[in-house]
């Protein structure tokens, strides 16, 4: 990461399409490089079939820069995209007031 911006951020690994059978594993590995560099995350995530997704990690970055609550509690990232209650596309942006669109 570079640069600081508070919030939660979550990684996720995604299996998109599954051509040999076999699973994959994939190295994840976050590092916070200000002030100095500092290792969040490394480790390996294995996906098993086409359309599996795990969460590697999720954190939070505090106002300070600091970075707290690191855990590895799932979150689908693709069902959150895909549900417009999930991710505000639902949410009038002018009223902020939740819309019904068909």
């Amino acid at each position: 990461m570079r640069g600081v911006v508070a919030g939660e951020y979550t990684v996720n690994v995604s299996h998109f399409q599954a051509i040999t059978g076999q699973p994959v594993a994939a190295t994840v590995k976050v590092q916070k490089l200000n002030p100095t560099a500092q290792v969040i995350f490394d480790d390996k995530v294995t996906v098993d079939h086409t359309g599996d997704e795990k969460t590697a990690l999720r954190f939070k970055i505090d106002a300070e820069g600091k970075v707290i609550d690191v855990h590895r509690r799932p979150k689908s990232l693709l069902e959150t995209f895909r549900n417009v209650r999930a991710n505000g596309a639902d949410i009038d942006p002018k009223t902020r007031v939740r819309v019904f669109r068909p």
